[in-house]
């Protein structure tokens, strides 16, 4: 008899959500570093650990409903619920078996789902500074979510993985699971980092310095942990020198003037 191609019991449809998930991180572990200091991208980087969220809450969902419950019965259960955070915590909180799920649907719900896209990316960052900064503008506020998102995600694949024949994606090679996708964003992080890296020896800048302990070693505004690399990308993006130095705030409007200098002087003498 012929498989069929979609899940049929609770823990395939989990391990589908869960894989997700899984996928979801590991995009946000390989952008964020090097492009999180880009203000559209960065909202991308947010909306993967969104996403990633409610994929956990709904393999969770999902593990918790009868084995035998009808596929569609089960699909439904669990897309019922929408994707509001809070609701999704609510659904799984009252299940015996504690995860250790945390109340962050307060914070989420209040993000539009829609600031994967620059335009509303932008809208928002203008008419909710003050929620912005505190949030996806906040580089503290992002590694709170995903070191929490990473606990969860060890905790459910735990769980998941004590039933015969439920693979955990996080148990596989991320160049196996995960292929020419893998490739794509460790070889432009890669990329782009080495460009920054060596188009210019920084060590004759006073607007920038270097520390092995700092930022993985990374060349930053002197004063700051603001790479010199988030100047170039943004500039790429099309962001102005004001636009930048208000969206990183300890960056002077001097430091990025002596960075552009150096490196136009620097090109100039190659």
């Amino acid at each position: 008899m012929k498989r069929s191609p979609y899940p049929r019991n609770n823990l395939e449809v989990a391990q589908t959500f869960f894989e997700d998930a899984c996928d979801l991180m590991l995009r946000f572990d390989l952008t964020f570093e090097q492009f999180g200091s880009i203000k559209t991208r960065r909202f991308k980087c947010f909306i993967d650990l969104r996403w990633a969220y409610e994929c956990v809450l709904k393999a969770i969902l999902a593990y918790q409903q009868p084995r035998d419950m009808e596929r569609e019965s089960l699909i439904q259960t669990v897309e019922k619920r929408g994707h509001k955070i809070s609701a999704l915590e609510n659904s799984v909180s009252s299940d015996t078996k504690d995860f250790g799920l945390e109340d962050w649907g307060s914070q989420l719900d209040v993000l539009p789902i829609g600031l994967r896209y620059s335009l509303d990316g932008q809208d928002f960052r203008v008419a909710r500074e003050d929620l912005y900064y505190k949030t996806v503008g906040s580089d503290i506020w992002l590694r709170r979510l995903r070191n929490y998102l990473g606990h969860i995600r060890d905790v459910v694949g735990k769980e998941l993985g004590q039933h015969s024949g439920f693979v955990i994606a996080t148990d596989i090679p991320k160049e196996k699971l995960f292929g020419t996708e893998y490739n794509k964003y460790r070889n432009v992080a890669e990329h782009r980092r080495k460009r920054i890296e060596t188009m210019n020896n920084w060590t004759d800048c006073p607007a920038v310095e270097r520390d092995p302990g700092k930022v993985s070693g990374a060349w930053v505004f002197r004063g700051t942990r603001i790479p010199v690399s988030a100047l170039f990308e943004n500039i790429e993006d099309g962001a102005g020198l004001s636009e930048f130095v208000d969206w990183f705030p300890g960056v002077t409007i001097e430091q990025a003037r002596m960075v552009l200098a150096h490196a136009a002087h620097t090109l100039e003498a190659a």
